[in-house]
């Protein structure tokens, strides 16, 4: 499976010369990070993609991006073993998908002293999944490194995180680190075009987004660079078991 495999990825950036927000400025600082991540790996790589983020990385990604900075080929993550010639090899999952985890951890026992192994989490790595490393044994050979994109403009007045697995993260594996994403989120798209004067969330994990942005005012205030008038008056965040 080649880089062609994966031109779909392409299909999903949309048009949004007519957002009234500038949202391909979302999109072209999403890319240069990804592009910068790609710079500092040397020789041809190889992207292996966790479930779903084929999608998720088409919103801001561009195939001839890839291409122009030593992507010579594309998987999905799967038990499978990874037919790729390349030494350098890209893993890019979700923080909170533990079986990519493992499966990754699998394919880099089985190569370890054939290739160089990256591990890039998206958005962030958390805790347990630091954990989870350790126990699987590859903490201290992967070179790990976030990504940091947490927004991907799905279409001229829709901004998506891409978390498909936050429910279940948050009811099943207790872990609150998508509130913190989503709080940093809404600081960063803040810091962009800047600040927003009301924002109030309805609903319990709503409420505790609020709370940490309220944190972060004080640990990470808006940029000093941000417009001072911002485009959105008001902000009002939804928890999704208050609207079921």
């Amino acid at each position: 499976q080649h880089l062609g495999h994966f031109i779909e990825m392409s299909s999903g950036v949309c048009h949004l010369g007519n957002a009234c927000i500038p949202l391909s400025l979302i999109r072209e600082r999403a890319a240069s990070r990804f592009a910068q991540i790609l710079s500092d790996i040397d020789g041809p790589k190889a992207l292996v993609l966790g479930p779903g983020l084929s999608g998720s990385l088409g919103f801001v990604i561009e195939v001839s991006m890839l291409k122009n900075h030593g992507v010579h080929a594309m998987y999905e993550l799967s038990p499978a073993s990874l037919p790729c010639s390349n030494n350098q090899v890209v893993y890019i999952v979700r923080a909170g998908d533990i079986a990519a985890l493992r499966v990754l951890a699998e394919q880099f026992h089985s190569h370890s002293q054939e290739r160089h192994h990256h591990i890039c989490f998206m958005p962030r790595c958390t805790l347990l999944a630091e954990a989870t490393l350790v126990q699987l044994k590859v903490y201290g050979n992967m070179t790990r490194i976030e990504l940091g994109v947490e927004l991907f403009p799905y279409d001229e007045d829709v901004i998506t995180m891409c978390l498909d697995g936050c429910l279940k993260e948050l009811l099943v594996d207790n872990d609150p680190s998508v509130l913190y994403y989503a709080a940093s989120a809404i600081r960063t798209f803040e810091d962009m075009f800047g600040g927003i004067p009301k924002i109030s969330g309805k609903g319990d994990w709503a409420s505790r987004v609020v709370q940490i942005l309220n944190k972060l005012g004080h640990e990470r205030p808006v940029a000093k660079d941000a417009p001072i008038c911002g485009p959105v008056d008001e902000l009002i965040l939804i928890d999704r078991r208050v609207d079921m």
